[in-house]
């Protein structure tokens, strides 16, 4: 126990480091933009091939597979309880696509690797992002239609999140040797993942008030459905 709360007081500093640095200086929020391009497109996808590509052996992937069946289902009865959920919230056609989605996609790929990887290793990072592959490929299409409206959603499955975990499958289970120094570079972007996705939360929490974010009700009622 003194474990976690020690991770998660660490993960808590940078999140207010993000947020005094946006408060201190109003354009560094500006920023948050690169960071979550770097985030999506760089850190995440660097952890999620080099995690999968050294332990996503046949011998773990045959004694796994029911992981990502049981994902499959938790995924469709959160899609429900959302539906449900996001109409009782309210009635507005994009809010109720806001809601639907914060309730569907956790945030395991900005707090959840960095905390699961601390408390139980690669093999317990492995395990998470096996059971998180179902949730991946429904934030790229289905996640992604609602929030923006396009319905062409299944174009965005050729992403790198989904790229690496295609390829760090493949790596896995093919047993094939990453060159040194590409292993090097994969790991020195997948350690940015949690200080980088604290720090740009962070930021983002910079841009309100505190009174726009305490005095409003359906932020507590979404708070207990989360």
């Amino acid at each position: 126990m003194s474990a976690l709360i020690e991770q998660l007081l660490v993960l808590y500093i940078f999140i207010f480091l993000g947020w005094f640095f946006g408060k201190w200086k109003k354009k560094q929020a500006d920023h948050s933009e690169l960071l979550s391009f770097l985030l999506v497109n760089l850190f995440l996808p660097a952890k999620v091939f080099r995690t999968f590509a050294g332990n996503c052996t046949v011998d773990y992937f045959k004694n796994n597979y029911i992981t990502i069946f049981i994902s499959i289902g938790f995924l469709l009865l959160m899609v429900l309880m959302a539906k449900l959920g996001s109409s009782a919230l309210t009635k507005e056609k994009y809010e109720q696509n806001v809601y639907r989605y914060s309730l569907t996609i956790s945030n395991y790929g900005y707090m959840g690797y960095v905390l699961v990887e601390a408390m139980f290793g690669e093999a317990g990072l492995t395990n998470m992002l096996l059971f998180a592959i179902p949730f991946s490929f429904y934030t790229y299409t289905f996640g992604y239609a609602m929030l923006t409206g396009n319905g062409n959603f299944f174009k965005k499955l050729l992403n790198p999140i989904t790229f690496a975990i295609i390829l760090g499958i493949g790596f896995g289970l093919t047993g094939l040797p990453l060159p040194k120094v590409l292993d090097t570079v994969l790991s020195s972007a997948s350690i940015c993942t949690g200080p980088v996705s604290m720090i740009l939360t962070g930021l983002v929490l910079s841009t309100f008030t505190f009174k726009e974010m305490l005095l409003d009700k359906k932020s507590y009622v979404f708070l207990a459905m989360r």
